[in-house]
């Protein structure tokens, strides 16, 4: 395969460029990111190089997680079709892009739901001292114990010391509210905003690993529920008052695209996980709880074994995904490269026998869900992949862009170019490395 072109995205960001949401981006954005999640901006300047514009324009986002690219491309008048294997990811990026529900009619679902809320946290003894936005709701003059808890299962799926005793229970008191209410729209709205109260609740924090704080004691869960849904409601307001185009999110692994039917694809704007250790099940494991979506391990197992294979946390037996690269040396050089280094380190645990394995079953995967792309793709269709170069097994390189051209060539995919989006510093290799953007034609 000849080299592509490269051409570098800096000419347009100007540098080193953060994934750091711009004062345009926010609305809607703002309702919950994660560390890794791509800027709005990146997905903006590639809708606009595709000349993505309007419902007849077809926008797929194959691991949609929070969103992003839905909801730029709804915004453009597109329509926007996204795939989610994480459950709440999946929920967040369905919220996200549900536009059309009547502001009335989640105002009042609002107002009933917190009156209830309310009764039970002055019941509770919860609201904080110095009032709340429910004056008529203060503290009981002898508040009842709260027994609420998570179940046995949950528990055991938690983090320890991930939240705190109290701020766990004021977050259950919302929960069982809000699972209470009708399946629909308006419930997934209120589901949605409780998992995204959840983490400014607790005592974890990213870096761009989970990770445990300094516990507190307390928490103002009350101010960071109704502060969520408030900025919804003021988002959806100002959304509803502009054109916007159709959208759907699919709840599927994005390496068989059966679900799709005969959809008819114009673009594709993603950004993939990397491989590398990043758990995807593991840094959204605090919503998926609190919002009822993984209820004990066979649910985070189902959960897992329908993501792409990334992470040594993730594989399972009888996992084939490998199969579709063992023609491709390049992929087969650097995962015996992150073999050799294993043995050459005397590196001996379960996790660090798995890389290579890991290299492996992550392109396959990748080639598996590029395969069955393309007959879904209108002819001249463009698509963007935002991956990055990783260092992560045993700081053997991975020069994940080039790879991954590597596989869409031989599909028969046209690679029109890699696109450098920023450089960042690792601070476990101490080394610069490249974040670019794979950008394919299909033929």
């Amino acid at each position: 395969m000849p080299k592509p072109a490269t051409s570098p995205f800096s000419e347009i960001l100007k540098g080193n460029v953060k994934n750091e949401l711009q004062e345009l981006d926010a609305p809607v954005h703002r309702w919950w990111r994660f560390v890794l999640a791509y800027p709005p901006h990146l997905v903006s300047q590639y809708l606009e190089e595709f000349g993505c514009e309007g419902p007849k324009c077809v926008v797929f986002d194959p691991f949609s997680g929070t969103g992003t690219t839905l909801v730029e491309a709804k915004r453009r008048g597109c329509h926007a079709v996204g795939m989610e294997a994480l459950d709440f990811c999946h929920l967040a990026s369905t919220v996200k892009t549900t536009w059309d529900t009547p502001i009335a009619t989640l105002e009042t679902a609002a107002e009933e739901l917190l009156e209830k809320i309310a009764s039970d946290f002055a019941r509770y003894g919860f609201f904080s001292a110095g009032g709340s936005l429910f004056e008529t709701h203060r503290n009981a003059a002898r508040p009842v114990a709260c027994a609420l808890a998570l179940p046995a299962a949950q528990e055991k799926l938690l983090g320890k010391g991930y939240i705190s005793p109290r701020p766990l229970q004021k977050l259950l008191v919302i929960q069982q509210h809000v699972l209470a209410l009708p399946p629909g729209p308006v419930a997934d709205f209120f589901r949605f905003a409780l998992g995204s109260a959840a983490i400014p609740s607790s005592n974890v924090g990213f870096g761009p690993e989970i990770y445990r704080k300094k516990a507190k004691a307390d928490e103002d869960v009350w101010a960071c529920f109704t502060d969520q849904v408030e900025m919804m409601l003021t988002d959806l307001r100002d959304v509803q008052t502009r054109p916007y185009g159709p959208s759907r999110v699919h709840h599927c692994d994005s390496r068989d695209l059966t679900s799709l039917g005969k959809l008819k694809i114009d673009a594709v704007i993603t950004s993939p996980p990397y491989p590398n250790e990043k758990n995807y099940g593991r840094i959204t494991r605090i919503e998926n709880l609190i919002t009822n979506c993984i209820q004990d391990g066979a649910d985070l197992k189902r959960l897992k074994k329908r993501l792409l294979r990334s992470n040594s946390q993730n594989m399972y037996q009888g996992d084939e995904d490998d199969l579709f690269v063992t023609k491709f040396a390049s992929v087969q050089k650097v995962a015996d490269e992150i073999e050799q280094r294993r043995l050459d380190l005397g590196k001996t645990s379960g996790w660090e026998r798995m890389y290579a394995k890991v290299t492996r079953h992550y392109f396959g995967g990748m080639y598996r869900h590029l395969l069955t792309l393309k007959p879904l793709l209108n002819r001249g269709a463009r698509c963007a992949y935002v991956v990055g170069d990783q260092m992560s097994f045993l700081m053997v390189h991975i020069r994940t862009g080039e790879l991954l051209a590597e596989l869409a060539d031989e599909i028969g995919f046209k690679v029109e170019k890699i696109d450098l989006w920023r450089e960042r510093w690792a601070t476990a290799s101490k080394v610069t490395i490249r974040e670019e953007v794979v950008v394919l034609q299909n033929r």
